[in-house]
């Protein structure tokens, strides 16, 4: 699927593309979200086009969600890459994973699983793949959250999921505190502005897709629903009372005299 849209800070300069088959072995922010230049000549491409940085990305993601208002398709196809977050499990599990001072000692030191979401003390676990050593940085904190659960190799939307979704969670705790998403991961250093305007356009394709994703189940649920079976209604005779006043419409019009009523 390739599908162009026009760009609302420069429809001057570029346009953007969401491509998903379009491939970068590392993008700034996503292999599919593509820019390139019109010289003022509309949605025509006269370069060739390349993957977006996080400059370009609020544009990027702004401009994407009108178009999402009305394209279906590329609600669908862009929900994929929008939701890449961490599920509310994870989060919890990953702040419950906190250093003590035993610790330190090899006899009592601790493992965790973040895809097994598990913490045990149990010795062969040292040497499992899927376990990391419970380290004096695992603290609870946002930002040991974020860093034992993004992926490696993590593009910049999916860094920008992942510590929104820590944010959301972090916002509903007592004693901790989360940046914007942006700020903590330090892009735009001292441009508040930026960061907002990242947080509304991430915010408005995010809210589009999972709409979209709610849609889906909604049909599925409706289409589940087998209604009971209706009995025909039973013939019902007419009164002879409905019988007389047809009769009296039908002498009106071949224009017979209406009976004289009786005083």
């Amino acid at each position: 699927m390739r599908t162009k849209f026009a760009s609302i800070a420069k429809p001057n300069e570029f346009a953007y593309v969401f491509d998903t088959d379009a491939y970068d072995s590392s993008p700034q922010v996503d292999s599919h979200f593509r820019m390139f230049a019109t010289y003022g000549d509309g949605l025509c491409q006269h370069s060739g086009d390349w993957t977006i940085t996080t400059e370009f990305m609020a544009d990027y993601l702004a401009s994407m969600a009108t178009v999402m208002l009305a394209d279906e398709e590329l609600t669908k196809r862009a929900a994929y890459e929008l939701t890449r977050a961490p599920s509310l499990k994870d989060i919890e599990f990953a702040a419950s994973v906190v250093f003590k001072e035993s610790d330190r000692d090899w006899s009592h030191r601790r493992y965790y699983s973040t895809s097994e979401r598990k913490l045990t003390s149990s010795r062969a676990k040292q040497h499992d793949k899927r376990y990391e050593e419970v380290s004096e940085w695992n603290n609870g904190t946002p930002a040991a959250i974020y860093r034992m659960l993004i992926p490696s190799y993590a593009h910049g939307l999916t860094m920008y999921a992942y510590a929104d979704a820590i944010r959301n969670w972090s916002l509903n705790q007592t004693k901790l505190y989360m940046e914007m998403p942006a700020e903590f991961l330090n892009w735009f250093p001292g441009d508040r502005d930026k960061v907002q305007q990242l947080r509304y356009a991430f915010n408005a394709c995010l809210n589009l897709a999972r709409a979209y994703q709610l849609r889906c189940e909604a049909l599925n649920d409706l289409q589940n629903i087998n209604p009971p079976a209706v009995e025909a209604p039973a013939q019902v005779d007419q009164p002879e009372t409905i019988g007389t006043f047809s009769q009296l419409a039908a002498d009106r019009e071949v224009g017979e005299t209406e009976p004289a009523i009786a005083a």
